[in-house]
C-alpha cells in the first residue's frame, strides 16, 4: 500500500494575535507521519487492488492558553461537527501487471476550522453563526504517479493550491513505510488575511523521479526536474537545485528549511492585532 500525507500546521507554539492564540504544532517540516498538525489527510494507493481511497482527515487537539472560557479553551475534535472533511476526486490508475507499468492520479481536497472559538457553543441555534464567523482552513492537491517496473524508475508531479496558510507539506510513502517529501510550503499572511474564502492560491509544486525497486519500493537515487514553493503574490522559490541527488538528501532540503520562513516572505506578522480582540491574562 502506497500512502501520501499531506498537512497542514503553524511551526510556531500559537497562531498569535492574529490567530487568537489558538495553539500550533510548534515544529518544522517533517516525514514522521505521528507529526502533529491542524489538518491532516490520508490517502491510499493499493497498486495490486487497483483502488484509491480516503483513509483519514482528522485535526490534533487545539488549545488557547488565553482563553476566559475554560470549557471552550480546548477543542479536541470528537464531535463529529467539529471535525474536519475531505472529498476525494477523479481516481484513476491502470491495472497491476507484476513487472509492468502503472499509473495513478486523483485530486483530494479538505477544508477543516477551530471551533474552540470565545462564548460561541456548539449546538443547533448557532451553528450557522460558527460557520459563518469562523473561515476554513482549504487546501487542494493534484498528483498523478507512473511506475516502470522494468525501467525501475518512478515518477510523481504534485500541485498544491488553497489559502496559503498555514505551513503545508505533502509526503509520499512507499510500501515499506519509506518517505519521499513532494512540497513544503511556508504560510504567507495570517488566519484573518488568508483564511476567509477558497482562495486556491497556488502553494507548491514538484515533479520528481526516483529509483523504483522490487516491492513497490523506493530505491536510493533521485532526480528533481521541477521544486517550488509559491508566494501569496505567485512567485516561486525553488527547493534546491534541480537535477540529480539521493532520496535521503532530497528530504533533507525540506526538513532543513525554515518552516517559520523570512518574514519578507509574508504580508503580515503573526501578531498583526485584531480590532475587536486583546490579549488577555492567560487562564491558570
Amino acid at each position: 500500500m502506497l500512502r501520501i500525507y499531506v498537512r497542514s500546521f503553524h511551526p510556531r507554539e500559537n497562531f498569535g494575535r492574529s490567530g487568537l492564540y489558538f495553539s500550533g504544532d510548534n515544529r518544522g517540516f517533517k516525514t514522521d507521519p505521528r507529526a502533529t498538525a491542524r489538518i491532516t489527510s490520508i490517502v491510499n494507493i493499493d497498486l495490486q487492488g487497483h483502488k484509491i481511497t480516503k483513509e483519514r482527515v482528522f485535526s490534533h487537539p487545539s488549545h488557547n492558553t488565553y482563553s476566559q472560557n475554560k470549557e471552550r479553551a480546548t477543542e479536541n475534535y470528537q464531535d463529529v461537527r467539529t471535525q474536519p472533511t475531505g472529498d476525494l476526486s477523479r481516481p484513476a490508475m491502470t491495472p497491476y501487471r507484476e513487472g509492468g507499468d502503472q499509473s495513478f492520479s486523483y485530486t483530494f481536497a479538505y477544508r477543516g476550522k477551530n471551533h474552540a472559538f470565545g462564548q460561541w457553543d456548539w449546538d443547533d441555534a448557532n451553528t450557522t453563526v460558527e460557520n459563518v464567523i469562523i473561515p476554513d482552513l482549504d487546501v487542494t492537491y493534484t498528483v498523478s504517479g507512473t511506475i516502470r517496473r522494468q525501467a525501475r524508475e518512478f515518477n510523481i508531479n504534485l500541485t498544491m493550491r488553497g489559502d496559503g496558510f498555514p505551513n503545508a507539506e505533502a509526503i509520499f510513502y512507499d510500501t515499506s513505510g519509506n518517505p519521499l517529501f513532494l512540497v513544503s510550503h511556508i504560510r504567507v499572511g495570517t488566519a484573518t488575511s488568508q483564511l476567509f474564502g477558497n482562495r486556491r492560491i497556488l502553494m507548491g509544486s514538484c515533479s520528481l523521479r526516483t529509483e523504483w525497486l522490487q516491492g513497490d519500493l523506493l530505491g536510493s537515487s533521485a532526480y528533481v526536474l521541477d521544486a517550488r514553493d509559491y508566494a501569496g503574490e505567485g512567485s516561486p522559490s525553488t527547493i534546491g537545485p534541480l537535477g540529480q541527488t539521493t532520496v535521503s538528501q532530497w528530504n533533507e532540503r525540506h526538513t532543513g528549511r525554515s518552516a517559520v520562513g523570512p518574514e519578507s516572505r509574508r504580508r503580515l506578522d503573526d501578531s498583526w492585532p485584531i480590532p475587536f480582540m486583546k490579549r488577555e491574562t492567560p487562564v491558570e
